[in-house]
């Protein structure tokens, strides 16, 4: 049975991966932005955990961290949402 998660929890999940990554290429918030398409304050919330994210919009800015989805959503961050829990 897999562990439940809250949205918000998801959410600052996403955004910690998010911030992770830009400041690991030396990216401003900024330049993600327009790597992205997307505006500097929709990253700013993104990265805040704020605001929930679409696949579309996961798939810009992984776009404008040159990551694909995989990459994305490859880090240990992740790792307690995808693994099953065997007791019940």
């Amino acid at each position: 049975m897999k562990k439940e998660f809250t949205v918000e929890y998801q959410q600052v999940l996403v955004g910690m991966r998010i911030r992770e990554l830009r400041k690991k290429q030396g990216m401003s918030q900024e330049a993600l932005a327009l790597r992205s398409g997307v505006d500097r304050t929709y990253i700013t919330t993104l990265e805040a955990g704020t605001r929930n994210m679409s696949i579309v919009s996961i798939s810009k800015v992984c776009h404008g961290l040159n990551l694909s989805l995989e990459e994305f959503f490859t880090s240990p961050l992740f790792g307690q949402l995808i693994q099953d829990d065997t007791e019940e």
